[in-house]
Parts: C-alpha cells; sequence; structure tokens
C-alpha cells in the first residue's frame, strides 16, 4: 500500500512539473497567472483519481481495461497540453531572439540564446516521455488486454517485474536529462528577467 501511494504521489508531482515546465516557470517567466495555476492543480486533483483507481483495479478484470484506456486519453491529453504550452513558450522567446538579433543588443543575445535552447530540449524530452508512456506502457497492455478479454481467456495475467525495472530506469533517465537540461550554471547577463503575462502580450501585439 506503501508503494502504491509512493507511486501515485511520484507520478502527481512529476506531472505538474513537467506543466509548470512547459510555460517556461523559471525560465522564460518567474510567476504564472492564476489561471495557469487553477489548470495545473486541476490536473493534478485528476492525475491522482486517475492512478488511484489504476492501482484499484489491477485486480479486477472487468475494470482494468475501462481505467486503463481512461489513463491512456489523460496522457495523451497531458502530452497535447505539454507540448502547446511548450511551443507557445518556445515561439515567444524565438520571437524575443529575432527582435534581440535584429536589434543588435549584444547584452541579451547570450541568456535568450540559452533559453530558446532550454526550451528546445525540454520539448524533446517531453515527445520522448509521453510516447514511452502512450506506446509502451499505455496501447501494447491496453492492446493485450482487450485481445485477451475477446478471447474470453481464463488464465491470470501475470506479474512481471522487469517491466516496473524498465519503467523505474527509463523515468530515472528522463529526470536526469532534466536535470542535466535546467542544471544550474554561470548564468548570462540579465537571464533572470522574466517575461510576465502583459509584457508577453504587449509584445506578442509588436511583433504581430
Amino acid at each position: 500500500m506503501a508503494l502504491v501511494t509512493l507511486s501515485t504521489v511520484y507520478q502527481t508531482i512529476f506531472i505538474s512539473l513537467l506543466l509548470l515546465l512547459s510555460k517556461g516557470w523559471s525560465i522564460a517567466r518567474s510567476s504564472l497567472s492564476r489561471q495557469d495555476l487553477s489548470t495545473i492543480t486541476l490536473m493534478m486533483g485528476a492525475i491522482y483519481l486517475v492512478y488511484s483507481a489504476f492501482y484499484v483495479s489491477i485486480n479486477i478484470e472487468g475494470m482494468k481495461l475501462f481505467i486503463s484506456v481512461i489513463l491512456n486519453a489523460l496522457y495523451l491529453i497531458l502530452m497535447v497540453i505539454v507540448l502547446k504550452n511548450a511551443s507557445e513558450t518556445r515561439n515567444l522567446l524565438k520571437a524575443q531572439q529575432r527582435c534581440i538579433h535584429d536589434n543588435e543588443i549584444d547584452q541579451l543575445r547570450g541568456s535568450i540564446d540559452l533559453k530558446v535552447g532550454i526550451m528546445t530540449k525540454f520539448i524533446v524530452i517531453a515527445v520522448f516521455y509521453f510516447g514511452f508512456e502512450l506506446v509502451i506502457n499505455g496501447l501494447i497492455p491496453s492492446v493485450e488486454l482487450a485481445a485477451k478479454q475477446s478471447t474470453h481467456s481464463g488464465s491470470q495475467s501475470t506479474y512481471n517485474p522487469w517491466e516496473e525495472v524498465i519503467q523505474q530506469y527509463y523515468d530515472l533517465m528522463i529526470i536526469l536529462c532534466i536535470l542535466f537540461v535546467f542544471r544550474s550554471r554561470k548564468w548570462p547577463e540579465y537571464f533572470t528577467v522574466g517575461l510576465f503575462d502583459g509584457e508577453a502580450a504587449d509584445f506578442n501585439s509588436t511583433i504581430e
């Protein structure tokens, strides 16, 4: 029971971190709007509830496929949200980067180049993470379970500990990649100059 609780809390916190980073938190802006924080809070609740239901339904054959489909749909929605937010943040930084380069503002060039590079790497990491979750841990097990139920197979599903080991090592690799991309370093000058919502709206209107 403790392991199930720990895994549920871990997934909730990890996905919440991805949502925060996709909005450019600590990179493009130092704070988020109340609407963004409310959305992230709702997603945290949804993740916690779905994972709790998933672990409860493991030994219930009739519920396992249904909860698996719900979990896959949730991960698909999360992938769309994270990649959409990260792409919008990167596009905003790219527009700012073009403006800085065109006006030859050398003081800001190093910081904006680093920010664009960080968000680009984050998008790649997010694609690998959600792709693995959807295909390896989502689509394939759901298809196998649906095929087993359609053939009315009475054999009990066996637990393969190596699948859990592979999952944990993959998650560890993703975490290490995120820590490496967002690692502490000697930041360029003016890197901490954030991009607030009002400033972002004004900047978008100027470049359009």
